[in-house]
């Protein structure tokens, strides 16, 4: 509790010295604890599971250990923990409203009657691994205990009697100067306790999830209120207007406040009472004036400037989360949608320059779970999700349901190449390679042993369309390349040479046999995807290539 009223009372201070105590905590702490040389695989249940503690009348379905046991049960059965699938996560949700007399996080023992400890024992038994959830806020994103800042060590040391080999930690209800300490901290903590422990960190979404720029309007309500609103444009450059009472300030449609990124409809707040909200809630920009009981006569004076010098370094310090966490949630949460899915990819793309340099063996940008197998995507956006994600050095973390899935998504997940692609040991995140007018978007990674792989996405919704290009629009030079196919890719494999005079083709035969997308290569085309125009279905497909 006194370190968090001295945290407290340096937020009041504008935070002066939060840099140099930043300092000291990274003297102290590297992870390099040899875990996540390849992007995590596994399987957890928040995105399916949400927070379903209603075991009375949806006990299949509620956060509680039989769910967890079974899960473990499906990934050795079903075969896939032998393709790496090695994680069972806890999401949020699992824990007692209470800590016990010592001050520890329990699990609500009605849901989890043999405990943490018994539940990773048996998940140990079956050759896989356990991963918990925390939050480093007064409370976690549903209302269960936080881990304060005065919590880390205890609670790094219980994760550790209890075999937990994963820790998700969570930014709900925190500020970002408890961020700035509390994600460092953990893990000093989990390295102290000496059991290896993966360690996913959730702060960049909590502060914007890009490095600061100083684009920054500083906005003046009163002597001693103000705000710091970045109106960096994050899709389209023209501004719109911003009313506050009748009186117009200038805005865009996307902003960062303090490094949290907040969408159109909301909240114009002052510093010490918005940085207390989650990001995950989107909270938005326009009517906390009435609350503070301000009015358009208080708006002294807008200028622009920039960030403080403490905000400015240590915003979002990639190297520092590097040093820190094994892997790390940059974006808002995935739902079960297409577009959902679509607006993850967008700003992984469009933030790619900042992004791809942060990835690499045991530090991994993560966009967020696998939504194969649900509801809200259909077979073929089900495949473009899973090829993304591995052309992105994407954690391969599921939530669905094991126990209920089709053969199709099954085969989605389980696809040997597409997996081979995500956990190549080169480690390097792919990138958007080309986005067309047509609405064809090219993706490329490099491999190991002079291969790369691409994907090609189509965005058109209207009807069939026959793309064009070159080897050397897709950056290949001229010489000889062999082509690999990937089964359940809609891949059909007819010559499997390329060079600079003839292409090999690849065929795709979805329903109706309609063409979509066609890559031509010297006069031939390399890859045809199929779809159909009336279903208005995104489909893409995914090639493997290396140089012979």
């Amino acid at each position: 509790c006194k370190l968090k009223l001295q945290v407290n009372s340096l937020l009041e201070m504008g935070l002066p010295t939060i840099t140099q105590l930043l300092g000291l905590i990274s003297l102290t702490v590297a992870l390099d604890n040899g875990l996540l040389k390849t992007p995590p695989m596994g399987w957890m249940a928040w995105e399916r599971f949400r927070c379903d503690i209603d075991c009375k009348d949806d006990p299949e379905n509620c956060i509680r250990e039989d769910l967890f046991r079974d899960m473990a049960d499906r990934l050795v059965e079903d075969g896939w923990k032998e393709l790496g699938y090695e994680y069972v996560i806890i999401d949020d949700c699992w824990m007692s409203m209470l800590r016990d007399e010592k001050g520890r996080l329990q699990p609500e023992p009605s849901r989890f009657p043999g405990g943490i400890a018994q539940l990773a024992r048996y998940i140990h038994d079956h050759g896989l691994k356990l991963g918990i959830y925390a939050d480093m806020g007064s409370h976690t994103c549903m209302g269960f205990p936080g881990t304060t800042l005065d919590k880390i060590e205890i609670d790094a040391q219980t994760f550790a009697s209890w075999g937990v080999d994963y820790l998700k930690f969570d930014g709900c209800n925190s500020n970002p100067a408890e961020q700035i300490l509390g994600y460092p901290l953990m893990s000093k903590a989990l390295n102290a306790t000496g059991r290896p422990m993966a360690y996913s960190c959730s702060w960049p979404v909590y502060v914007g999830g890009l490095p600061p720029d100083d684009n920054l309007l500083h906005i003046k309500v009163s002597k001693t209120k103000e705000l710091m609103v970045d109106f960096r444009r994050r899709q389209r450059e023209e501004h719109a207007p911003l009313s506050i009472n009748g009186t117009t300030v200038e805005r865009v449609n996307s902003f960062r406040f303090l490094g949290v990124h907040i969408s159109e409809d909301l909240t114009w707040t002052h510093h010490t009472d918005f940085i207390t909200k989650s990001a995950r809630q989107r909270l938005f920009f326009l009517r906390r004036l009435r609350r503070l009981n301000m009015d358009s006569r208080q708006l002294l004076q807008v200028h622009h400037r920039e960030y403080p010098d403490w905000l400015h370094h240590h915003l979002v310090n990639y190297s520092l989360l590097g040093d820190i966490c094994h892997l790390w949630r940059n974006y808002f949460d995935i739902q079960d949608s297409w577009d959902s899915v679509q607006a993850i990819i967008e700003w992984f793309s469009n933030n790619q320059d900042d992004l791809q340099p942060a990835a690499g063996p045991g530090r991994w940008n993560d966009p967020d779970m696998l939504i194969i197998g649900n509801y809200g995507l259909s077979l073929d956006q089900a495949r473009s999700q899973m090829a993304l994600w591995a052309i992105m050095a994407a954690p391969l973390i599921m939530s669905n349901d094991l126990r209920n899935l089709d053969n199709s998504a099954r085969a989605i997940l389980q696809n040997k190449v597409a997996i081979a692609i995500n956990q190549d040991p080169m480690g390097i995140q792919g990138r958007r390679l080309l986005q067309e007018k047509s609405y064809i978007e090219v993706y490329w990674r490099p491999l190991s042993h002079s291969a790369s792989a691409l994907v090609f996405l189509s965005r058109r919704t209207d009807m069939p369309y026959v793309y064009h290009t070159s080897l050397s629009k897709l950056n290949y030079d001229a010489g000889n390349y062999e082509v690999n196919k990937m089964d359940e890719m809609n891949l059909r494999i007819v010559s499997a040479k390329i060079d600079s005079c003839v292409a090999i083709v690849i065929e795709t035969w979805l329903d109706n046999n309609i063409p979509d997308v066609a890559v031509e290569l010297a006069g031939r085309f390399l890859l045809r995807a199929d779809r159909t125009a009336a279903s208005e279905k995104h489909r893409g497909g995914a090639v493997y290539i290396s140089q012979s």
